[in-house]
């Protein structure tokens, strides 16, 4: 039964054994400084053979060339026989520093002995792909960090874990690996215990691939083979502990015991055997991967698949290709580790995109990654510094060798300075050009997506009203960004109260429904930018929930150059539920900016031309008696006679509500606009009788001159009178004028509790029971008479200042040191039950 850690205990062990490794890295990083290029060759190979060990080659430059011969029968090395049974690398490998060694042949039938010198010699860059192989174990064992801490309750990502941390001692083996012969103490320690890592590394990474992104296991014959290479990787793994424990020993009491007990433990047989299973591991991740990719439906999964894959590509793959130049020997020996080293440099890759794959919470596709760092490549500052970099080398190089040819100064090095020169210059002058041909080759879509956006801001200058805007730009930006859904809403109007919906991808029902979440305006006034939901800290808890509740993850607002934010557009989550890119969010700005323009000016004419139908509509239905008709500031309400044409605090230009005279029978003077309803306009007025403020409900737009209209707004004036409640609005008059009528209502001083909820936010329980107490009294009293309040929302619930509510066992509501009484008042007045 398997073992399962808590995640405590497993965040514990893991830092335990990254505290070990990373101890591990110091000891290694001073061996390596101190070692540099330094390094012990022998300068000759044996191999086993019928009659016991033979010298199998000499380096001709070497410190042995001429004095052993390919055929020598290893007889002894410093008087050690055992060679001849076990071969030299038991005795030399850790044999402690000396300048030469004394090695007993037979060659031609005559017993030889010659002194063979053992110098520590200078191998160039050998220093260099120590400190690479420490860098890439590092990267290795920082991504398992990372993983852990990210994700310690997934078995997933703990397999990658355990896969990192094995991959950092493998690789922390290595960068002491070139460093055979000169080894003891600590780092000779480190060596061996990381020798006794080898073959577990791999199984470990394929126990990973296997099982990512969703842990299920494998069945049939998957299940078989996995199996059986963990077998097989376990007998490998046995003589490796066997190699690395008996290293720790010392070289003689080693030898003694290998020649005693085990003389086919060498580390060419087992090398032999790490190489094939790496050929077969990796065959076997490639197909692994491809398998679990299959098996993917979720889109998600499926980029997170292909980024493992593209890990496992550039791990793999390479050593797919070394393993035959391994096995058959078809290099020569610096050949072969000089290609062992780039494909074990290249395998760095595969942490980096597993640690994205595992640890994002959105992962992009790898063609829009790649196209980024395409065209961060092709930037002008990179290439600039691409450019003067080698061309500061090439000044360098003919300063501090005046005497150099050009020709000298063009080879080696210095050739790959002058291509890399060439290079960028070219990519430089062409840099337009190539990012477009890159685009069309290799990223159609991506491209398809610039065309779109580039034709949409022509086509939006053609856009005959704000509507036709909207639609045209909702579609294309379908096409462009395919979003699961999109909303275009505008401020009709100019209304900083609330938005209306111009277009919906989601259909008609989708549409309705979008007015119940009572979105304002001013929560978005400061969005300057096309932004992320959760990146958008301005909004508060009511616009957060709306917009979740509307699946939106992206706000792009439409501004003008006049009148501010216009509109506003919510886009839903990609169909390929990738993330929203900033060169996405950089289109869009550049589109909506536009869009603002044009639209501020379509909304302008647009305005003109329904203000000018309307006089002319209200002035026809009035008869022509428009002599005193009420003209209001569109700004700041402020009522005038037809006598002046602009306001005399602000400018503005003067509209028409309805064809009504300022003084309503003599008796009411409109002073003020307030707002405007469903079937009227409510001003403030005075009451010139009795010299108080009221509040009048006059009739406005289509409805004027509507005779059901006009019946339905009768009905309400009857219905207000017969309410006597201290939590329901007064009506105080009644009266028609010319193809209309008005209502006279108390005047109330304070706020509606929408206007409440947006100062304050979400109210406390104390708070709402009070003012919903007050409510339910004037709805109660409203119910009793038979009349049902049939628009009952928070702008028509207004809570009065310094009132106290009465019957109906209200109470007295405090907020902020104001007292208040919530009343049903203005467009909500409550109609009798049909």
């Amino acid at each position: 039964m398997p073992i399962r850690l808590g995640e405590s205990t497993f965040l514990r062990l893991t830092t335990a054994a990254a505290l070990l490794t990373a101890l591990a890295y110091v000891i290694a990083a001073v061996t390596v400084a101190r070692q540099g290029n330094a390094s012990r060759a022998t300068g000759w190979t044996a191999t086993a053979g019928d009659s016991g060990w033979v010298v199998a080659t000499v380096d001709e430059r070497g410190p042995a060339a001429m004095l052993l011969r390919p055929g020598d029968r290893l007889v002894a090395i410093d008087g050690d026989t055992a060679v001849g049974r076990i071969g030299p690398a038991w005795i030399l490998r850790d044999a402690p520093h000396r300048s030469s060694y004394v090695v007993q042949v037979v060659r031609d039938g005559q017993a030889v002995e010659v002194q063979t010198p053992w110098p520590v010699r200078q191998e160039p860059g050998l220093a260099f792909w120590r400190w690479m192989y420490l860098a890439i174990g590092l990267v290795y064992l920082t991504t398992g960090l990372m993983i852990a801490y990210a994700k310690p309750e997934s078995d997933v990502a703990r397999r990658a874990v355990v896969s990192a941390v094995l991959a950092a001692a493998f690789f922390l083996g290595a960068s002491l690996h070139s460093s055979a012969g000169m080894l003891s103490g600590v780092p000779l320690v480190l060596a061996s215990v990381a020798y006794a890592v080898r073959p577990l590394h791999l199984i470990a990474g394929y126990r990973f691939n296997a099982a990512f992104p969703i842990g299920a296991p494998s069945a049939g014959g998957w299940r078989l083979f996995e199996r059986t290479l963990y077998v097989v990787a376990v007998l490998v793994w046995i003589p490796a502990v066997a190699v690395g424990a008996l290293r720790l020993l010392g070289p003689d009491r080693a030898a003694q015991l290998v020649a005693r007990y085990a003389p086919l433990l060498q580390d060419t047989t087992i090398n032999a055997l790490g190489v094939l299973i790496a050929g077969v591991v990796s065959v076997a991740n490639v197909l692994v991967v491809w398998r679990n990719y299959r098996h993917v439906d979720e889109p998600d999964l499926k980029r997170r698949v292909r980024w493992v894959s593209l890990g496992v590509a550039a791990g793999m793959l390479p050593i797919l290709v070394v393993v035959p130049l391994l096995i058959l020997r078809l290099a020569s020996g610096e050949q072969l580790v000089s290609i062992v080293r780039v494909v074990n440099t290249i395998t760095v890759v595969m942490p980096l995109c597993i640690a994205y794959a595992i640890i994002k919470h959105r992962v992009l596709g790898v063609q829009v990654v790649l196209r980024t760092g395409l065209r961060y490549m092709l930037t002008k500052n990179v290439l600039r510094v691409a450019l003067a970099g080698p061309a500061a080398l090439i000044v360098w190089s003919l300063a501090t060798n005046p005497g150099a040819s050009l020709f000298e100064l063009g080879t080696g090095s210095g050739r790959w300075r002058l291509i890399l020169i060439a290079l960028a210059a070219i990519g430089l002058r062409y840099r337009g050009p190539l990012l477009h041909a890159i685009d069309r080759r290799f990223f159609r879509e991506a491209y398809r997506q610039d065309q779109i956006f580039a034709t949409l801001a022509e086509a939006i200058g053609r856009a005959a009203d704000v509507r036709e805007i909207s639609r045209l730009l909702s579609s294309q930006l379908q096409d462009a960004l395919h979003p699961r859904r999109i909303f275009a809403v505008a401020r009709e109007g100019g209304s900083r109260d609330a938005f209306s919906l111009l277009y919906s991808s989601s259909g008609e029902g989708h549409a309705r429904g979008f007015g119940d979440f009572d979105i304002a305006p001013h929560a978005f006034e400061d969005i300057q930018e096309t932004i992320h939901v959760d990146a958008a800290r301005t909004l508060g808890a009511r616009e957060r929930e709306a917009l979740s509740a509307l699946d939106i993850q992206l706000l792009a607002p439409i501004r003008g150059p006049n009148e501010g934010l216009v509109g506003l557009l919510l886009l839903g989550a990609k169909r390929s539920e990738e993330p929203y890119t900033a060169n996405d969010r950089r289109m869009l700005d550049t589109i909506t900016s536009q869009t603002g323009v044009v639209w501020e000016n379509v909304r302008l004419r647009e305005r003109l031309n329904r203000e000018q139908a309307v006089r002319r509509e209200m002035l026809a239905r009035a008869d022509g008696g428009a002599r005193d008709v009420v003209l209001e500031c569109p700004a700041c309400g402020a009522c005038y006679d037809a006598s002046a044409s602009t306001c005399a605090s602000d400018g503005r230009e003067l509209t028409m509500s309805a064809p009504v005279p300022k003084t309503l029978d003599g008796k009411y003077d409109l002073r003020r606009l307030i707002g405007r309803g469903g079937m009227g306009a409510v001003y403030e007025a005075m009451d010139l009788r009795l010299e108080r403020t009221v509040a009048v409900k006059v009739a406005t737009g289509s409805v004027f001159g509507d005779s059901v209209a006009l019946q339905r707004f009768g009905r309400e004036a009857r219905a207000s009178a017969k309410l006597d409640h201290p939590n329901a609005v007064r009506a105080l008059d009644y009266g028609e004028v010319p193809h209309g009528a008005y209502l006279v209502l108390e005047y109330l001083h304070g706020e509606n509790l929408r206007a409440l909820i947006r100062r304050h936010g979400r109210l406390g329980p104390r708070e709402t029971a009070r003012i919903l107490e007050g409510v339910f009294a004037g709805v109660a009293a409203a119910h009793e008479r038979g009349i049902v309040h049939r628009d009952l929302k928070p702008e028509n619930i207004f809570l009065v200042q310094g009132a106290t509510a009465s019957g109906g066992g209200s109470r007295r509501c405090r907020r902020s040191s104001t007292s208040a009484s919530p009343r049903c008042a203005t467009s909500g007045l409550p109609t009798p039950a049909s």
